[in-house]
Formats: C-alpha cells, sequence, structure tokens
C-alpha cells in the first residue's frame, strides 16, 4: 500500500492529527457559537418583545400609563424567559423623544456606559 499524503505529514510531524483535531474541534465551537447567537437574537430580541405586546414610549403619557407600559413590559420579558441582562438594552430602544432624552441624562448622570 503507497502511503498518502496525511501519513506521510503525520511521520514528519507527530502533531498533525492533534492539530488536525483541534482545528476541527475550533471550526464545530465556533459554528455552535454562531448558532446560539442567532437563536439568542431570536428568542431575546426586539421583534419578539414587539411581537408580545410591547409597544415604544415617548415619556409625555402620565404617570397611570407609565406604569402600565412598564407592566407590560415586564410581562413580556417573563413569557420571554428574558435575561436580565438583556432587558435593560430592549426597554431602552423602545423609549423615543422625552423618554429617550431623559434615558441619555440618565445614563451621563449615573456615568453608565451602553
Amino acid at each position: 500500500m503507497e502511503p498518502t499524503i496525511d501519513s506521510e505529514a503525520h511521520a514528519l510531524n507527530p502533531n498533525a492529527r492533534r492539530e488536525e483535531e483541534e482545528a476541527l474541534y475550533d471550526r464545530f465551537a465556533q459554528r455552535l457559537i454562531n448558532a446560539l447567537a442567532q437563536q439568542l437574537k431570536k428568542n431575546f430580541g426586539i421583534e419578539r418583545v414587539k411581537a408580545l405586546g410591547a409597544t415604544e414610549f415617548n415619556g409625555i403619557e402620565n404617570h397611570e400609563e407609565a406604569e402600565k407600559w412598564i407592566r407590560t413590559l415586564e410581562k413580556c420579558f417573563r413569557v420571554m424567559q428574558c435575561p436580565k441582562e438583556r432587558r435593560v438594552n430592549l426597554a431602552v430602544f423602545l423609549l423615543l423623544e422625552r423618554a429617550e432624552d431623559w434615558w441619555i441624562l440618565e445614563e451621563n448622570r449615573r456615568g453608565i456606559v451602553s
């Protein structure tokens, strides 16, 4: 039987098989990470929040309307089982006009980096 290029490479470099396996595992891990990231966007994205009934908030409504908006948003997050670290970014995305201006001032006042 004639030796193949792979077997010759392995004979010259005993670590070649291990390196090939590591490269294979790296590619597999990257594909898994990409798939999980896509799933995260799908399950915890702004489209899902809106589909569950969350609306934009401009800050002009009265106190009762603001409380209602927050309760609706919290319900959406519970149904989605949205991780707490994603909730603020999703809520901020729904702020418009005066509400968005208020949030920007709060970020600056508190030194929040977004």
